[in-house]
């Protein structure tokens, strides 16, 4: 259920506002120092602006292609027209670049407003820092994952890096949407948080028209050695988990994903009537097309060696591969089996 909310300092954020020193007071300094590493310049003219296409576009679409995708939605006020000036550069976005904030731990409503309009002036970096901030929460207020739109232009979010895909050299700001998330170095990204953010930047792709393949990094892709964020989210299942989600906004009539049954329908001879054990065979057989097993309701030593390959070879997945899925097993399966169709 989506949420469509305008953003309003007296009623959102309230006595928080009050606590912006500590909540400016981050966690992760050395990682959050520099936006934009180097003074506002213009750029050497490409060949879109040259054939005579606008080399700075407005996004004033966001908030309706989130909406839409069925995530929460805080606009801030004068979103559509905030962004860096064209002095400060071209904005003609192909790609989205995640970051965490380096807030401090927990919830931080009040990093809306400094990733929006106040910055870092006295650094040399103004605001806005980032087009979007998907929320913790914002202390109750909103849904976790809820996504604060927060300009339609250019932002100082990406700094210098050698590139990625569609993102050239030094050209983040330029080519990348920026998303922020309310999290920091150390900090566990929630489930739903991470659930909205796939499904809000697999909307803001398939509007572009772009593959997460080599439209979608990291911060630590982009730079990477100078910068760390989004410290705990394996950016190469994220692209895969984009890439799904983008076909299911394709295919709105695809279902959503399984919920988890449980532990008890996965050991060795189970007979599961409810279908599970065969489910997750056909997402395992999805994974291994070469395989001639054929898929059962019998948990067997097969379906238990699958799951323990795929337990080896996904980093999420800490520890002794024991070959029996839980709820995170689960849903990796799911997505990984996705992303291949």
């Amino acid at each position: 259920m989506s949420e469509t909310a305008v953003y309003d300092p007296t009623t959102d954020a309230g006595p928080e506002v009050l606590d912006l020193p500590d909540e400016l007071r981050l966690a992760d300094p050395e990682e959050a120092g520099s936006y934009m590493d180097s003074p506002p310049h213009i750029p050497t003219p490409d060949l879109a602006r040259l054939a005579g296409a606008p080399d700075y576009v407005w996004l004033t679409w966001l908030a309706d292609e989130l909406r839409a995708a069925g995530c929460s939605v805080v606009e801030h006020p004068g979103w559509k027209t905030r962004g860096r000036p064209r002095s400060a550069g071209p904005f003609m976005p192909t790609g989205v670049m995640w970051h965490h904030d380096a807030s401090a731990i927990g919830p931080s409503p009040a990093m809306a407003a400094f990733i929006a309009s106040i910055g870092r002036p006295g650094d040399g970096i103004p605001a806005p820092l980032a087009q979007l901030w998907v929320c913790m929460g914002c202390r109750g207020l909103h849904p976790v994952g809820t996504w604060h739109v927060l300009a339609a232009g250019r932002a100082n979010h990406a700094g210098l890096g050698d590139g990625f895909g569609r993102i050239g050299r030094d050209m983040g700001n330029t080519r990348a949407i920026g998303v922020e998330t309310d999290n920091t170095t150390g900090e566990k990204t929630p489930l739903d948080m991470l659930a909205s953010l796939e499904v809000g930047t697999a909307a803001i792709l398939r509007r572009l028209g772009s593959d997460p393949a080599d439209s979608l990094c990291g911060h630590k892709e982009y730079a990477h050695g100078r910068k760390f964020d989004p410290d705990d989210i394996d950016m190469i299942l994220a692209r895969k988990s984009v890439a799904a989600a983008i076909n299911r906004q394709n295919h709105p009539g695809r279902p959503e994903l399984v919920k988890f049954p449980g532990r008890k329908h996965f050991t060795i001879g189970h007979q599961c009537t409810h279908g599970h054990v065969k489910l997750l065979e056909m997402w395992l057989l999805e994974l291994a097309p070469k395989s001639t097993h054929k898929s059962s309701d019998t948990f067997t030593r097969w379906t238990q060696q699958q799951v323990a390959k795929f337990q080896r070879n996904d980093p999420k997945l800490a520890g002794d591969p024991d070959g029996i899925p839980g709820p995170k097993t689960w849903r990796l399966i799911q997505l990984a089996a996705r992303a291949t169709r």
